[in-house]
């Protein structure tokens, strides 16, 4: 188990896009003209296009060239398109087409005006209760028929599930008791959710290997040792270390999706440096092989 005085190495980086530059406006990819660069993140960018055929703004999503050699992204990326052309629903977005330009895999969907529910709901303008009743968690197969499953639904709000690595339990977070808190519950089968946090719990993460649940309580990261045996079980929470609240953690959607991750071992955290302005970086590295670096470094370090 972790100890209070295990040395924690926080780094900040600023996400830059994996292309060397994004596609201009102008760029014709077929029917559709670049006009402008919506995002871009880990996986893939996002632009803003006008399809010529049909007279209408659209939005391109692009998996870099570089990335669709990985078979492994590009068998997502692929899934994705599939999973979302299979379903039709007014709250679902709408994948109109699907393509490659100059090597790299393409989905063409709905553009969707506005800005992101985080931002409204950290700055208060979205009350999740009086606009879609309830937030609730569904699952969508990505394989078979893709019809959506209800997972944890209710008279409360439900969110942030992590599936546990044996993929028979589901850790989340949710307000039923007055308050966020962490359960868990078995799937696919129906059973009886465990709570897990005591005091307010958020942001649930599972080991690699099973036999921890991780999840934040306030400033404190805290640990459970788990069983995943065919009763699950839980220990006593226990406070692996304090001192890394977000300035904005306030907002509702906060508690809801983790801002951290853990190594293979559960020796190692990552997380953001909320401490650090971001925008006073010079320079933004994007590391493909994390773990092998950080053990790099570390090594390094000790021989010295």
């Amino acid at each position: 188990m972790h100890g209070a005085n295990c040395e924690i190495s926080i780094s900040t980086y600023k996400l830059i896009p994996p292309r060397d530059s994004p596609l201009s406006p102008g760029t014709k990819l077929g029917r559709y003209e670049i006009h402008s660069q919506i995002g871009a993140g880990g996986m893939s960018e996002v632009y803003r296009a006008r399809d010529e055929k049909l007279n209408r703004d659209v939005a391109i999503k692009v998996l870099p060239v570089a990335f669709s050699q990985d078979r492994d992204r590009l068998r997502r990326f692929e899934q994705e398109a599939q999973a979302a052309g299979a379903l039709n629903h007014p709250n679902i977005l709408a994948v109109y087409d699907v393509g490659t330009h100059d090597g790299s895999p393409c989905i063409v969907a709905e553009l969707l005006e506005g800005e992101e529910l985080r931002v409204q709901l950290n700055n208060g303008r979205f009350n999740s209760r009086k606009s879609v009743g309830y937030l609730e968690i569904w699952l969508i197969p990505i394989e078979g028929g893709h019809t959506p499953q209800t997972l944890v639904q209710g008279p409360f709000n439900a969110g942030g599930a992590r599936f546990s690595p044996d993929g028979r339990w589901v850790a989340y977070v949710s307000d039923e008791s007055g308050r966020n808190e962490v359960y868990v519950r078995p799937y696919p089968q129906a059973g009886t959710h465990v709570q897990i946090s005591a005091d307010g719990g958020s942001q649930p993460v599972w080991s690699r290997n099973g036999r921890e649940l991780f999840f934040r309580h306030g400033d404190d990261l805290i640990a459970v040792n788990v069983s995943l045996a065919a009763n699950f079980t839980a220990g006593k929470p226990l406070i692996v270390f304090s001192r890394f609240t977000p300035e904005d953690s306030s907002g509702p959607a906060y508690d809801l999706m983790a801002d951290y991750d853990v190594s293979a071992d559960g020796q190692r955290f990552v997380m953001p440096n909320y401490k650090v302005d971001a925008s006073n970086i010079p320079n933004a590295r994007v590391i493909l092989s994390w773990f092998d670096e950080i053990k790099r470094r570390t090594t390094g370090a000790a021989a010295q």
